[in-house]
């Protein structure tokens, strides 16, 4: 549980690598703007390829309207801390190899969102930080219900395949 909860931290600090870059080099930030709302968005739909992936051929009706659910969710929702936090508690839930995997590309979808809200850092911090954890209390409650979680996952995948 230490581990996964370490883990977690250092995904999180990737927004602040992100502020950091863009305080070092804000004169870069404006030519690359696109680039990074490219990336951003790309490694968005790879964390939800991933969920899909865990769901493993589970694609009943339900899956799929949660999923389009989902995808209204994100859409009008643009949270992507939370649904990341929760993408991270069911790769963890499904496995530490897939854990590892997540937890990277959270630390770098972080670099790309922390450089994009340079000016708006104080105050979205600490609610991007309160949003990511929040999904770790399912960690408790979800271990054994396979029904669940993957009803979760659906949700999730596609709320981050909706961020704009």
């Amino acid at each position: 549980m230490i581990t996964i909860l370490l883990t977690g931290i250092i995904a999180f600090l990737g927004v602040i690598g992100g502020y950091a870059l863009a305080r070092i080099a804000p004169e870069e930030l404006a030519p690359a703007r696109f680039y990074l709302r490219t990336f951003q968005l790309i490694t968005g739909m790879i964390i939800a390829g991933i969920l899909l992936y865990l769901l493993q051929g589970n694609f009943n009706p339900i899956i799929i309207i949660l999923f389009l659910a989902g995808l209204g969710l994100g859409f009008f929702f643009n949270v992507p801390y939370l649904y990341l936090g929760s993408a991270y508690v069911l790769s963890a839930i499904a496995s530490s190899h897939i854990l590892l995997l997540v937890a990277s590309l959270i630390f770098i979808f972080g670099l790309f969102y922390g450089t994009r809200y340079l000016k708006h850092i104080n105050n979205i911090f600490m609610i991007t930080l309160a949003l990511f954890f929040i999904p770790f209390i399912l960690l408790f409650f979800l271990k054994g219900n396979v029904t669940i979680i993957n009803y979760i996952t659906a949700v999730t995948a596609g709320a981050l395949a909706a961020q704009r």
